[in-house]
C-alpha cells in the first residue's frame, strides 16, 4: 500500500498558500509524501476529477481543505474546523411544503454503503487533528444565501457548516477504502447573502496555518 497522500481542493485559492500555484485537474506532486489536486468547484467536479486520480495513482490518506459556510453560530469566523461526517443536501423530493429525502422515499437505504444513518463518516486517517474542533457537515449545490432557504435547511438537517464539496470526497474516499479527512475555514456564516460580511482572506490564512505542519512544507 502506497504511504502517498493526496491533498484535495476545489479551487486554486484554498491551495495556493500551501501549495503556490497549482494547475488544476492535474495531479501535482508536491512533496516525496504529498500530491495535490484542483478539483473544481462542487460535487460532480469533485466526484468526476478525485476518481480519476484514485484510478490512476494509490493513495493511503486523503485531505479536503477548502473554505465553509457556518450554520451553527457557536461556531467562530475564520475558526478552522475538523469535518467529521458530510451528507447531501436536498437529495430527493418536495412535497407539499416538506422535503422528503431519497433515504425517505425508499430510493436509497440510509446504510447502504457509504452512508451510515444517512450520513458519511470517512475512514479515519492517523494524521493529528487534535485540537481542531470536531464538525458536521452538510455539501450543497447552492450556496445557502435566502431567508426560505435558511429556514428550510434549519428545519432539514443538524449541520454546523455547509459547502460545496465535502460529501462529495467524503463519498469517493470510502468507495476507494481511502482514509479522508476535511478541513475548512469558516468564511462567513449562512444568512441573506452579505459579502461585506464575508472573512475570506483571513479564513484562507488560517487554514493554510493549521494545514500547513500537517503535510510538511511544500
Amino acid at each position: 500500500m502506497s504511504t502517498k497522500n493526496l491533498l484535495v481542493a476545489a479551487t486554486s485559492a484554498e491551495i495556493k498558500g500551501i501549495c503556490g500555484h497549482i494547475e488544476p485537474y492535474v495531479v501535482t506532486t508536491i512533496n516525496n509524501n504529498w500530491d495535490v489536486i484542483i478539483t473544481g468547484v462542487g460535487m460532480v467536479a469533485t466526484v468526476f476529477h478525485l476518481t480519476n486520480a484514485l484510478h490512476k495513482n494509490t493513495y493511503s490518506q486523503i485531505i479536503n481543505i477548502g473554505l465553509a459556510g457556518a450554520i451553527n453560530r457557536d461556531l467562530s469566523l475564520v475558526q478552522v474546523v475538523n469535518v467529521v461526517s458530510d451528507e447531501f443536501a436536498f437529495w430527493g423530493a418536495e412535497n407539499k411544503g416538506e422535503f422528503l429525502s431519497v433515504f425517505d422515499l425508499n430510493l436509497h437505504s440510509e446504510n447502504e454503503r457509504p452512508f451510515e444513518n444517512k450520513v458519511i463518516a470517512p475512514l479515519q486517517t492517523n494524521i493529528n487533528l487534535e485540537g481542531i474542533q470536531k464538525v458536521n457537515g452538510l455539501t450543497v449545490q447552492t450556496v445557502t444565501g435566502s431567508a426560505t432557504s435558511i429556514d428550510l435547511l434549519l428545519k432539514t438537517y443538524k449541520a454546523d457548516v455547509e459547502s460545496m464539496e465535502g460529501a462529495a470526497v467524503f463519498y469517493v474516499a470510502n468507495q476507494f477504502n481511502i482514509s479522508a479527512a476535511q478541513i475548512r475555514g469558516i468564511s462567513n456564516y449562512v444568512e441573506p447573502r452579505n459579502r461585506d460580511n464575508w472573512k475570506i482572506k483571513e479564513a484562507l490564512d488560517a487554514l493554510n496555518h493549521a494545514v500547513l505542519p500537517l503535510i510538511d512544507k511544500c
